[in-house]
């Protein structure tokens, strides 16, 4: 009995070890985005702008202004504002020990994404540069009487950080679409090598 609850217990500090994790480095980067009453003053009023759905580029020099006002500087309201376009919350910070797994991940990902390079470049030469999405919209257009509206994105204009701050702002949409194939194609009758060879062509 005492074995089995020792185990139990190693499995429970095993499971929520990254919720430990996550927890501190959940606190520390919302302090380093801004916690003080200018830094929310600020990220209200471009919450607002973002709410309405209004391009910030078409608030940028009022927001600017704003910024001078209670004294931010540029690097501050760059982090604001990725942290209200890209908000990274405790389910990104979870993730982050997977992140020492990253060079085998780049790999495996570089021998599924390089062969499709030229298909993917391939698809977008017939659909963009010769116009046949274009052309398929106006066939659309013509008989269904619907239009095609251009919606611009939110972030137009912002003063992001990085590019990179986005893609873990995705991470967690990859990560359990990933786990979710893998779980699907693991009960089928295959070998080990072929459930992975099987779920990163289906993913």
């Amino acid at each position: 009995v005492v074995e089995s609850l020792e185990a139990l217990l190693t499995s429970l500090l095993i499971l929520l070890s990254p919720l430990f994790l996550a927890l501190p480095v959940s606190f520390a980067w919302r302090w380093w985005v801004g916690i003080e009453p200018e830094q929310e003053h600020y990220r209200e009023k471009v919450r607002r702008v973002l709410d309405s759905g209004i391009p910030l580029s078409r608030f940028r020099s009022e927001l600017d202004a704003e910024a001078r006002k209670v004294h931010l500087i540029s690097d501050r309201q760059a982090r604001i504002e990725s942290d209200l376009l890209h908000p990274l919350r405790l389910q990104h910070f979870l993730l982050f020990p997977s992140l020492i797994l990253w060079p085998l991940v780049g790999l495996f990902a570089a021998l599924i994404t390089l062969p499709m390079m030229p298909v993917l470049r391939l698809i977008e030469w017939v659909l963009i540069d010769k116009h046949v999405l274009s052309l398929v919209a106006r066939i659309i257009q013509r008989y269904t009487r619907w239009e095609v509206i251009g919606i611009p994105r939110l972030g137009d204009g912002a003063k992001e950080l990085d590019k990179v701050l986005a893609s873990i702002y995705r991470m967690p949409i990859t990560v359990f679409l990933g786990l979710f194939t893998y779980l699907i194609i693991s009960y089928l009758p295959m070998s080990s090598f072929n459930v992975l060879l099987v779920s990163a062509a289906v993913y």
